[in-house]
């Protein structure tokens, strides 16, 4: 099993790289078509395919080595069937 990925606003990550594998990863845990959109070298934003509010957006910090991840909303409804009933 996979270690949950958790993002915070104001979270820095030490490249793009690594951005891309954490939004794959936590596209698989949350069960989502998610994205990320073709962007300026600046900054990087993911999204959802579906209708859904997810949102991430990193941009370059000031020394330009790193990014820093901006916006974030994360708002997933899972319904059981348990509680459909």
């Amino acid at each position: 099993m996979l270690d949950e990925i958790t993002f915070v606003k104001g979270q820095v990550c030490s490249s793009a790289d690594l951005i891309r594998t954490s939004v794959r990863e936590i596209a698989l845990q949350v069960r989502k078509n998610i994205y990320i959109k073709k962007n300026e070298s600046k900054r990087i934003v993911a999204k959802c395919a579906d209708n859904c509010p997810f949102y991430m957006r990193f941009r370059k910090a000031a020394p330009k080595t790193y990014y820093v991840l901006v916006t974030f909303h994360l708002i997933i409804i899972v319904t059981t069937v348990g509680e459909l009933d």
